[in-house]
């Protein structure tokens, strides 16, 4: 056992103050490759999470889900008179017989009005279309029929609505349409029967262009006016559409708050670079052994039975003089003499190691560095 002697010990002890708080500064501002590699998993799931909370936040959804649909209508109509000197008053009112020849204007008035069980998004359009029509006088065949869009596509988009309204009003010259039935009819020599028919369409779409429902030919708000007789009588046909039903209302999903889902699109682009990173921190460690991980792993290999682990720090008392040799085997015959376990603990893995054997008085510390096995080398 070496002998301690008073100006060695005390050279020796200022030289371990100095040793270990260069150590306990090291330790503190290193950061081990694993909590490097938790703290940016951590990171990565706080971000996504921070993002999927924002962009959901930002967003409006709507599920697909079984609604109920509601549709009334109503049809009126009155007849402005030319001048006459038998009608005091100048407008019909509907469910009368009229003069033909007396008829200047019809009023029409459509009204449709449209509700849903639950507010959705969609889009209506309808327009009004005029037909003339003249059929065989027994039977229905059509021998002419012409038709005009007299109020062209009208549309509207709603959002988060769950109805609407259509009041449209449309106002038809009686002479205009009698007078070509008239010349058609005069022309060939037809006996035939003739008429207008006004008819109302709506088309009710979702943000898919999917229809909703449909008001078509067989289902449709129309009014049928007598053309070429003397006495005429005004036929509506609204009744069947004052009825409901269901549909499925499409999933659709918009942005409602731009600011929200920009912040959320911002941390998205932070998350995607923090797992980059953690992805180019974890290749970087999938390296080839080095003269270090080598050397490191014969010493623990060989002498595991008399190598301890600690899987701390090794403390070392300040009352002890430290007594660092130069190589492994060095420490071996320390440890032969002293019948002492030999302590090991990896400082900073992959860098440096340190291997200790204590005594009461004295530490003998071999300490292994990646550098030095490299200049070795």
């Amino acid at each position: 056992m070496p002998k301690k002697s008073n100006n060695k010990t005390t050279g020796k002890m200022r030289k371990r103050t100095t040793d270990l708080t260069n150590e306990e500064i090291l330790k503190r501002k290193y950061v081990s490759f694993e909590k490097r590699v938790l703290i940016k998993i951590s990171t990565c799931i706080f971000l996504f999470l921070i993002a999927v909370l924002f962009i959901f936040l930002s967003l409006r959804l709507n599920v697909n889900n079984k609604l109920r649909y509601f549709q009334t209508s109503n049809l009126d109509y009155k007849v402005n008179l030319k001048e006459n000197n038998y009608y005091d008053q100048k407008t019909l009112g509907k469910d009368m017989t009229y003069i033909a020849s007396l008829i200047d204007t019809i009023d029409v008035n459509f009204n449709y009005n449209f509700r849903t069980s639950d507010k959705l998004n969609y889009r209506y359009v309808y327009y009004v279309e005029a037909e003339t029509i003249v059929k065989q006088e027994q039977g229905d065949n059509v021998i002419f029929s012409k038709k005009d869009k007299i109020i062209n596509d009208k549309s509207q988009s709603l959002k988060d609505n769950d109805n609407f309204n259509i009041n449209q009003n449309v106002k038809i010259n009686y002479d205009k349409y009698n007078d070509v039935v008239k010349n058609f009819k005069s022309t060939y020599a037809l006996s035939a029967k003739s008429e207008l028919v006004l008819t109302l369409y709506v088309n009710i779409i979702d943000e898919e262009g999917n229809n909703l429902k449909s008001l078509n030919a067989n289902n449709k708000m129309s009014i049928n006016i007598p053309l070429t007789e003397q006495m005429i009588d005004i036929k509506m046909n609204y009744k069947e559409i004052n009825n409901s039903d269901t549909f499925v209302a499409n999933t659709n999903v918009y942005v409602q708050n731009k600011v929200l889902f920009m912040v959320g699109i911002i941390i998205c682009i932070l998350f995607v670079i923090n797992v980059i990173s953690l992805f180019i921190m974890i290749k970087k460690t999938k390296r080839k052994k080095t003269p270090y991980d080598i050397l490191l792993n014969k010493i623990l290999r060989e002498f595991d039975r008399i190598i301890v682990e600690s899987k701390n720090d090794i403390i070392i008392d300040e009352k002890q003089d430290i007594i660092d040799v130069k190589s492994f085997e060095e420490l071996l015959d320390v440890r032969d003499n002293l019948e002492k376990p030999i302590l090991f603990h990896e400082m900073h893995k992959g860098q440096k190691s340190i291997f200790v054997v204590k005594n009461n008085y004295e530490i003998y510390r071999y300490v292994l560095k990646a550098v030095d096995v490299e200049k070795r080398k």
